[in-house]
């Protein structure tokens, strides 16, 4: 259990507080705008949610 949750703080630590720090890399390297770094952000997590609810019908239905 520790370790399932220390794995998760550090997912989410990185994904929500550690972005920030990747951005002057990002845009030098890539010549991307904060804007499509943030949108890139944004759309990745819509898509992971989507995935995510896709399954949770599936996991609420009784086995009748």
């Amino acid at each position: 259990m520790a370790t399932a949750f220390l794995s998760l703080f550090a997912l989410v630590g990185f994904a929500y507080y550690g972005l920030p720090f990747f951005f002057d890399f990002m845009t030098k390297e890539f010549g991307w705008s904060r804007t499509v770094v943030t949108s890139g952000n944004a759309l990745g997590k819509l898509l992971v949610g989507t995935l995510i609810v896709s399954f949770l019908p599936k996991a609420g239905k009784s086995k009748e």
